[in-house]
């Protein structure tokens, strides 16, 4: 007997559990707790329902990552999706089968090519249980269409910078304003006034234009580091089996399967530390011009050159900055437009 403590003529002592035969010869008693292996064994018998679920879910699990319930074909055309689902069939891509390597699937992308010469390419990319298959017929060529008559014409208000003419006639010169839809290269040739001949007009005319750009940013940065701390957890329609363990994480390879309306999710949660960083005046002029970068791209594509720019105003607050620049670009303003 290793500890004894009488209270109310009821003695509480702890035992081996090799022992236990004997105590119940001669006295009443009650278990209050197992200690070492067989408190073990005890959980165990006391939760084996719950065990056994837990044991039933990963089986499932298992069984349904390396099943396909699903195949995606993106295409409108029901003729190359026939194809595209023939070809499959044919190299055991289908529903509710086994899911194939990776070096498998290459293996049946390189053999659906040289088999159907229509195809430019195509990639079979696996998504959980769900195949995506996306492809590219090989596109024919036609003529390009002959227009007697078309003019160059303006997109946009500018100052003319450079005019490069091919066919046709020049009707503005370097720095003259022109305002958008004004006709910039013609493709009536005159003679006395009157028209003679119609061309097809082409040439690129290049222009100083305008643009207001307001821009925010903060004057920090997250600087983000892992702990190297990491678990497993599972989640069944949304909601997690083991409860939050750290404070910032990062969710990887999320696998997500879906049981009998029942979304089930595997993912690894990794601990990462948060660091909010004040920008050096370098770092926080560089954003900057990533950032007028980023809206002249939507504005102009990547069809632009910046000649100028001035600074109209500045916000400074605690954590953000909010600007705003006047931007003067060279760019291309003319676009043909047919004359039927």
């Amino acid at each position: 007997i290793y500890i004894i403590n009488e209270h109310n003529n009821i003695v509480e002592l702890k035992i081996k559990y090799k022992d236990l035969s004997k105590l119940e010869k001669l006295y009443k008693y009650k278990i209050i707790r197992y200690y070492g292996p067989i408190s073990i064994i005890n959980k165990i018998k006391n939760n084996k329902l719950l065990i056994i679920q837990f044991i039933a879910i990963l089986i499932m699990i298992i069984i349904y990552t390396n099943i396909i319930i699903d195949i995606k074909i993106e295409t409108n055309n029901t003729n190359y999706y026939n194809l595209i689902n023939k070809e499959l069939k044919n190299n055991n891509i289908v529903k509710y089968g086994i899911a194939l390597n990776e070096n498998k699937l290459y293996e049946i992308k390189n053999k659906i090519l040289e088999e159907n010469k229509n195809i430019e390419w195509i990639n079979i990319n696996r998504v959980g249980m769900t195949y995506d298959i996306k492809f590219q017929p090989k596109i024919i060529n036609n003529p390009k269409e002959e227009h007697n008559n078309c003019d160059i014409v303006s997109t946009k208000d500018g100052m003319i910078t450079k005019i490069i003419t091919n066919k046709g006639v020049e009707l503005v010169e370097k720095n003259e304003l022109v305002k958008k839809g004004d006709i910039l290269i013609s493709g009536s040739i005159l003679f006395n006034d009157e028209v003679k001949n119609t061309v097809c007009s082409e040439g690129v005319v290049y222009a100083k234009t305008w643009y207001t750009i307001s821009i925010k940013t903060t004057k920090y940065y997250e600087n983000k580091s892992y702990t190297g701390k990491k678990r497993y957890n599972i989640s069944i329609n949304n909601k997690k089996i083991f409860k939050e363990k750290y404070k910032d994480y990062e969710i990887n390879n999320k696998k997500t399967i879906n049981l009998l309306k029942t979304n089930v999710n595997i993912f690894k949660e990794k601990e990462i530390n948060k660091e909010y960083i004040k920008y050096t005046e370098e770092q926080l002029n560089k954003t900057i011009e990533e950032k007028i970068a980023e809206k002249l791209k939507v504005e102009l594509k990547d069809n632009y050159t910046i000649l100028e720019q001035k600074l109209l105003k500045k916000n400074d607050k605690n954590s953000t900055i909010e600007l705003e620049y006047f931007i003067v670009v060279e760019q291309i303003i003319s676009e043909k437009n047919i004359i039927e």
